[in-house]
């Protein structure tokens, strides 16, 4: 019982403790029989599978007792057999389940049907009674008229309302299948997803100066001569003033300069394990909430600068920060950017993620070449290693070192998971697991006001990025579908995101991308044979479907670029009839470009980026010459990829150290200085 009603009471592996209120099956006679076999029926299930099945069938169950006004279980058959007609009614028209008509199939098929049948055989339920299963969506029986097709006759489509799919940090378009629109996703996508990854790392950066900050002060500070100090009820410092004035008398930890402000984060982490200011001196040494206050300026000028742009962060957050003493929204941030770093890696893996495995070696494996780290993806029932970046390493490791300095103040069923946070809102405990849904709402910003990640960088608002736009679960597809950009290869998706071929085309890539892109491939092939056929002839732009000349060299530009190691056979024949007497070498580039003019190239792709240009604008064609801003950002995205992977170590040099010029003139250019004008040209 709990605030007088029947809950029911879950506890995570973590111990943390949910309830799910059960309270309206006590009105109905015989309850507790059948309620224990649900209780018996989950056994063996993780905590969070029990808790889905119960909201399930407590969303069917509820509505049909309340609208048959049911009075007792049943004990005949044909009682039974009333009972599941009225849920299997129930299941389909309820509003309690906000799901379309697959998912309520889903739901009697594998949850109600199997308990029921749970029943039948313990039975509870006479054998007699028939449980019936639902029939899927378009589903057709055997020798069934609907089988039936006529030769000639179109196959039918599914008629769907929307115009986009919501799958990615930025929507893909349905109403749109030209092969312009694939470049203008790309950009649009990579766009989103940088400037999102460079706000995230910023936060990283923010919180783990912090941390390293409060570390060096933690560690200037003897903790003996403090304990002393407590046990003698010595809190006060006298400083004298000159002749006449009274000494000045100040609380030994209310952080008036650096040694009181370590004084105040040691005795924290000593009694109680996190920062929280209370109204009154405390008997651990620990000043008050009004003194802390009035010395904020002083104490504050001990923490590093924040690099957040609208910093919102709580003093109480930062303060726990120098702790290593993390919230949801940090765990939010923090999970989001790991799996950017690290596709393989989901957000319910990284959330309940364990440092060890079960014979206490650590997860963080540090090999010759490469150092990786190993999860469990519990749906999947493996376990993924992956190679960290030096961001996920730098981030896996603080979150160690946080751990580390925590870890006597942990309960020990909480010590084994990489993210443990402070229970703001309890009072029977001081830590406990992230929350998922807590965790998720800082990125998403589900409810209009509260605090999300757009709230603390107003500047991604500019880049297309607002609220209710980003979810977890977005911007791991989102990782997969930039992938298939740069290879245009779905084993390379499945490889990057830890899934099967079959998993990533189901569930990952929206299939009028696939369309779309396979239909710029083969556009692209009968161009190209077309143009390798009739290289030489003056009909040549007639035979294509391209409406001027610089469209065409465009278009043979770019299939040369793509093929820089000379492996596609037509683009050796063209090359060949265009240039015969030039002698070709296998690799060889079509054309030469110098450092300068790499770096101009990425400097534009830059600062395109950096401006938040949209690709519709970037799209938009010059009348004159055919050409639009978007192809030469396409242009230095094929450039380099092609020279970052050249075999010629000379070569990816060149191109490391032009994007490192291009970084610096993005930061002194924007983009309508790069318009040419008649004052700059004379």
């Amino acid at each position: 019982m709990k605030n007088g009603e029947h809950q029911l009471r879950i506890e995570s592996e973590a111990g943390a403790c949910r309830h799910i209120n059960i309270h309206y099956l006590s009105h109905v006679k015989d309850w507790e029989p059948f309620a224990q076999h649900a209780v018996n029926y989950c056994t063996g299930k993780k905590p969070i599978s029990i808790k889905s099945w119960w909201s399930r069938l407590n969303s069917v169950l509820r509505p049909t007792i309340t609208d048959s006004e049911m009075k007792a279980f049943p004990k005949k058959a044909d009682d039974w057999s009333t009972l599941i007609k009225n849920l299997y009614l129930t299941t389909l028209i309820t509003p309690e389940i906000k799901s379309s008509i697959t998912t309520r199939v889903a739901i009697w098929n594998k949850n109600l049907l199997p308990f029921l049948v749970y029943l039948q055989d313990r039975d509870q339920i006479p054998i007699s009674v028939l449980i019936p299963a639902m029939k899927q969506v378009n589903q057709v029986q055997k020798e069934s008229s609907f089988n039936v097709s006529i030769i000639g006759e179109k196959a039918a489509y599914k008629v769907n309302n929307k115009d986009q799919i919501d799958k990615l940090i930025c929507p893909v378009s349905l109403s749109r299948t030209d092969s312009e629109y694939l470049d203008e996703l790309y950009y649009d996508l990579e766009r989103k997803r940088n400037r999102l990854h460079q706000a995230l790392t910023d936060y990283w950066k923010t919180l783990k100066a912090f941390f390293e900050d409060g570390q060096k002060l933690i560690n200037e500070i003897d903790l003996a001569s403090l304990e002393r100090r407590v046990k003698a009820k010595d809190f006060y410092d006298i400083y004298p003033r000159e002749k006449g004035t009274p000494p000045i008398r100040r609380h030994f930890s209310s952080g008036h300069n650096r040694k009181s402000f370590a004084a105040y984060l040691l005795l924290s982490k000593k009694y109680k394990g996190f920062i929280k200011l209370s109204s009154k001196i405390e008997d651990c040494g620990l000043a008050s909430r009004t003194v802390m206050w009035e010395n904020k300026s002083l104490w504050m000028s001990h923490t590093p600068p924040s690099h957040i742009e609208k910093d919102k962060i709580g003093y109480t957050g930062k303060l726990n920060w120098m702790l290593g003493i993390l919230g949801n929204m940090d765990v939010s941030f923090i999970v989001a950017l790991l799996m950017m770093e690290n596709p393989k890696f989901t957000f319910l893996s990284l959330l309940n993620c364990k440092v060890e495995d079960k014979h206490g070696k650590s997860r963080l494996e540090i090999g010759e070449t490469s150092i990786s780290f190993m999860i469990e993806k519990s749906r999947a029932k493996a376990f993924k290693k992956e190679g960290l970046s030096d961001l996920s390493l730098e981030i896996i490791s603080t979150l160690l070192e946080m751990r580390t300095a925590n870890l006597a103040n942990l309960p020990t069923n909480l010590s084994k998971y990489l993210f443990v946070i402070l229970a703001m809102n309890s009072k029977d405990k001081d830590f406990t697991c992230a929350q998922g849904s807590r965790v998720t709402a800082y990125l998403t910003g589900r409810t209009e006001g509260s605090l999300f990640i757009g709230s603390l960088f107003p500047s991604l608002a500019d880049a297309g990025i607002s609220r209710n736009q980003i979810t977890h679960s977005k911007l791991r597809a989102s990782e997969g579908v930039l992938e298939y950009f740069r290879t245009g290869s779905i084993r390379a998706v499945s490889r990057k995101l830890g899934n099967g071929t079959r998993v990533a085309l189901e569930h990952y890539l929206p299939k009028p991308l696939i369309a779309a892109y396979n239909t710029r491939q083969v556009r692209r092939f009968q161009n190209l044979m077309l143009v390798s056929a009739c290289a030489n002839e003056d009909y040549l732009l007639d035979a294509v479907d391209f409406s001027n000349l610089n469209e065409l060299h465009s278009f043979i530009l770019e299939m040369l670029a793509l093929d820089s190691k000379g492996n596609n056979p037509l683009i050796s024949y063209l090359k060949d009839k265009i240039d015969e007497t030039r002698e070709r070498h296998q690799g060889d580039l079509i054309a030469n470009i110098s450092e300068r003019s790499l770096s101009l190239l990425y400097a534009y792709k830059l600062i395109a980026e950096n401006n938040n240009i949209g690709a519709s604008t970037l799209a938009q064609k010059d009348s004159k010459t055919g050409l639009a801003p978007i192809s030469f950002i396409t242009l230095a995205k094929h450039l380099n990829t092609t020279l970052s992977q050249h075999n010629e170590s000379s070569v990816r040099e060149t191109n490391f150290s032009a994007k490192n010029k291009a970084l610096l003139m993005a930061e002194k250019l924007e983009w309508d200085q790069l318009i040419m004008r008649r004052a700059n040209i004379s």
